[in-house]
């Protein structure tokens, strides 16, 4: 920065020149960022605009920044330079000059309070189990496709700090597991193959041919499809597909690519990646491939195509494009509007969206998703745990069980733990997915704890912030009167005050919170406060210093 610049400058020899010291400097201009590191790969940057190649924009062209700098960059000027008696230059004003013309501005959908509350929710969740690896969330609004937040946080192994470093919503295709299984459901209702959640079939314990038993059924009674659902049963929604459309597996796929999870779609940031969905008319169809696409595997989803998908299950079968620029402008007026556009107008009948949103609020109320009961608002949504492919590093490194390709010899394996659904339930304004990847792990990550808890934790911060859904305080006292001659004093002396919890907080807050308990602070970095000395809850002298660390 130039402070630093002018220390240089003034230390012997830098203060030479560029002639006899070989200092040269070279002025770069950078956009600032007031928010910091929040939003960062959303918003992204542009890590340098001259002699770039085509190729190369990939790398240096992140975000949103990135995608629209042909807007936002603006035109350089041009301005001739004369030399000066004492080696200096200054304008030759008997040749040419172009004014240099001021970029576009981008206004994004993204509210920043949303943001900031979701950021810090996943980073709750993330730092507290050492077995995530990577994570994201993305918070849209239903009835626009407006995306309001979206946070995506990898895992330093090395000192397990979290930063945004890869757009996971949008980047990584996966297997997603039992989330998928809301699409199986939609197809069988559409189709007529189920007539109420309450439809039974036979459970045969947990068995069907070709598949490994699922362990959650035992005995040979009926099961209903709502029971199966909420427990997010395999053999339930593998039995759906198989005993439906075995002898058509391609009207199935067919419907999956009309709910827009077999392709991208034109977004606003690059970098979307494409899903796969396995075809009946390819010869490496399998007889078992019907079955695992009804549960979420044998297919790839970006978290954004399942969150669209759901999205439209909130908003009655209408299909919104998620967007993330609002407008194009300059000086304040409006050049380009964005706005709402429609990927598919109609992907199920009403009917079948209102059986769907029983079915997603018996989840979180008696099924996988049951931490989620009792939140402030009603949340409707459905859990995911999915086994993930190894990659061909960690296959060099760690081997391969020769039965069971997504596990490495000794037995590890990646888990991706998935939330998805919406709220206010009966109302919905909001459609949200939360993913959880984890390292290799022999444990557990499931949909239902870390991104569950997360859900929760940001829908009770929205409620209280949000007065539409606030119930208003009738008066039912007086303010005291104050006796005369008492004067107000702006906080009592405290001899030994008790050092608060700034956990989590922001740089203001957690200075505000420090000092209005008559506290000095001393801090470092930059994000949001991972340690304090000394801890939450110490009595010390009045006066004294908080030191923090922000990350």
């Amino acid at each position: 920065d130039r402070g630093t610049l002018l220390r240089l400058q003034r230390l012997p020899l830098m203060n030479e020149g560029r002639f006899k010291g070989g200092v040269i400097v070279e002025k770069r201009d950078s956009r600032q960022y007031p928010y910091g590191t929040l939003a960062r790969r959303t918003i992204g940057y542009v890590k340098d605009n001259r002699n770039q190649k085509a190729d190369e924009r990939g790398r240096s062209h992140i975000g949103i920044e990135g995608k629209y700098d042909y807007v936002l960059h603006g035109k350089e000027g041009e301005i001739w330079l004369r030399p000066t008696d004492n080696k200096g230059k200054i304008q030759n004003y008997d040749s040419t000059y172009v004014k240099p013309m001021n970029g576009l501005d981008v206004r994004t959908t993204l509210d920043i309070t949303l943001q900031d509350i979701v950021d810090k929710a996943m980073r709750k969740q993330m730092s507290a189990n050492t077995q995530i690896a990577d994570g994201c969330a993305v918070f849209m609004d239903v009835k626009t496709g407006a995306i309001r937040a979206m946070v995506n946080l990898t895992k330093n192994p090395k000192d397990s700090s979290l930063n945004e470093v890869y757009n996971m919503a949008i980047g990584y295709g996966a297997n997603p597991g039992s989330v998928f299984k809301t699409t199986t459901l939609m197809t069988a209702l559409e189709d007529g193959y189920i007539k109420s959640l309450d439809d039974e079939i036979p459970k045969n314990n947990g068995v069907l041919s070709g598949f490994k038993r699922d362990v959650h059924l035992n005995g040979y009674d009926n099961i209903s499809i709502l029971h199966g659902f909420e427990i997010s049963s395999n053999y339930v929604f593998r039995y759906l597909a198989i005993n439906n459309y075995s002898d058509d597996p391609k009207r199935f796929m067919d419907k999956l690519y009309m709910y827009k999870l077999g392709q991208a779609f034109d977004f606003d940031l690059e970098g979307l990646r494409e899903p796969v969905l396995p075809s009946p008319d390819s010869k490496s169809w399998s007889s078992t491939d019907l079955g695992s696409v009804a549960i979420g595997y044998s297919v790839r989803e970006t978290p954004l195509h399942t969150l669209t998908f759901y999205n439209a299950i909130a908003n009655k079968g209408r299909m919104m494009k998620p967007y993330l620029v609002e407008s194009i402008e300059k000086d304040g007026a409006v050049k380009t509007k964005n706005g709402p556009s429609v990927l598919n107008a109609s992907i199920c009948s009403r009917a079948t969206a209102d059986t769907l949103l029983r079915a997603l609020k018996a989840v979180t109320s008696e099924g996988t998703a049951y931490r989620l009961k009792g939140a402030k608002l009603t949340v409707a949504g459905k859990t995911g745990t999915a086994r993930q492919s190894l990659s061909k590093e960690e296959i060099e490194k760690y081997g391969r069980d020769p039965e069971d390709n997504s596990l490495t010899a000794d037995g590890s394996y990646h888990n991706l733990a998935t939330f998805v659904g919406f709220f206010p339930a009966d109302n919905p304004k909001y459609s949200a997915i939360i993913c959880m990847n984890s390292c290799l792990i022999k444990g557990s990550l499931f949909g239902g704890v870390g991104p569950a808890a997360a859900m929760r934790e940001i829908v009770d911060a929205i409620y209280t912030l949000d007065p539409e859904w606030g119930e208003e305080i009738a008066g039912a006292e007086k303010v005291p009167v104050m006796e005369t001659g008492k004067e107000p004093t702006a906080r009592q002396d405290i001899k030994n005050p008790v050092v608060p919890d700034i956990m989590g907080l922001g740089l203001k807050d957690a200075m505000f919170v420090i000092e209005n308990s008559g506290l000095r602070c001393s801090y470092s970095g930059t994000g949001h406060v991972t340690s304090q000395s000394p801890k939450a809850g110490t009595k010390v002298a009045d006066g004294s210093t908080i030191t923090f660390t922000l990350k």
